[in-house]
C-alpha cells in the first residue's frame, strides 16, 4: 500500500483554526443570545448589537469557509491532478493519498475504531 502526505499550506491550516475559533464564538454568542437570564440583564439596545455583531461574524465564517474549500480545492487539484486517487485530509493538516478507494476505506475505519478504542477507555477511567 503506497501512502503519500503531502503538507497543506500553513495559511490554510490558520485559516482552518480560525474557522474553529470563530464557530465557538458563534455557538457561545447564540446561546447568550437565546438565554432567558441574559435577556433579563441585558438591555434591547445591547442585544440588538450582539445580534447584528452574530450576523457579521457569521457572514465572516461563511467567506472563511468558502476560502478554505476553493483553495483547499486548488491544493487537492495539485495534489491529485488528474490521477482521481482517493484522499483524506488527517489531523495534522496533511494531505493524504491512497491507491484505491479499499485503502482509503480501510484508513478511515481504522482511525474511527481508535477513537472508540480511546473514548471508551476515558469512560472506563472516568467510572474509577
Amino acid at each position: 500500500m503506497e501512502v503519500k502526505k503531502i503538507k497543506v499550506p500553513e495559511y490554510i491550516q490558520r485559516m482552518i483554526k480560525e474557522n474553529k475559533k470563530l464557530t465557538k464564538k458563534i455557538d457561545k454568542l447564540r446561546k447568550a443570545l437565546e438565554n432567558k437570564e441574559f435577556k433579563k440583564k441585558t438591555s434591547e439596545n445591547q442585544r440588538t448589537s450582539l445580534n447584528k455583531q452574530l450576523y457579521h461574524m457569521s457572514q465572516y465564517q461563511d467567506i472563511l469557509g468558502d476560502r478554505i474549500g476553493s483553495d483547499m480545492s486548488d491544493k487537492v487539484k495539485e495534489i491529485v491532478a488528474t490521477k482521481g486517487r482517493p484522499f483524506s485530509v488527517d489531523s495534522k493538516g496533511e494531505v493524504v493519498l491512497y491507491d484505491n478507494a479499499l485503502e482509503a476505506m480501510e484508513a478511515m475505519i481504522g482511525k474511527i475504531e481508535e477513537e472508540v478504542r480511546a473514548t471508551v477507555k476515558k469512560e472506563k477511567n472516568g467510572k474509577k
